[in-house]
C-alpha cells in the first residue's frame, strides 16, 4: 500500500509574520484524509504555536495550506512542522505541550 501523504512547505519571514505556504497531497488511491499541521515555533520567544486542520482531502487531491502568524519584532525565526494524519506520519494525536 502507497504512503498517504505528501507536503511541500516553504516557511518565510515576512515583515510582522511568520508565513508557512505549500502543499498537502493524498496519494492513498481510495480513501480521502485528514490531517493536521502544527508549526511548532520555538524563535522569537513568545509566539504561539500555529495549527491548521485539512479536512476530507479526496484520493489524489493537492490542496494547498498557509498557516500565518503575526510577529511583534523582526528578525530570525525557527519553527517545526509537525504533521498529524495518515502514514507516513501515523494515527492523529492530542497536541502535547513542549
Amino acid at each position: 500500500r502507497a504512503l498517504a501523504g505528501r507536503v511541500g512547505l516553504l516557511v518565510l519571514l515576512e515583515p510582522g509574520a511568520l508565513v508557512i505556504t505549500g502543499t498537502i497531497t493524498n496519494d492513498d488511491d481510495d480513501e480521502a484524509h485528514d490531517y493536521t499541521l502544527y508549526a511548532v515555533v520555538s524563535e522569537p520567544d513568545g509566539v504561539d504555536d500555529i495549527m491548521l486542520e485539512v479536512d476530507d482531502v479526496a484520493p489524489g487531491e493537492t490542496r494547498e495550506v498557509e498557516l500565518r502568524r503575526s510577529l511583534v519584532r523582526s528578525g530570525e525565526c525557527e519553527a517545526r512542522i509537525v504533521v498529524h494524519g495518515p502514514l507516513p506520519w501515523g494515527v492523529e494525536m492530542e497536541r502535547v505541550n513542549e
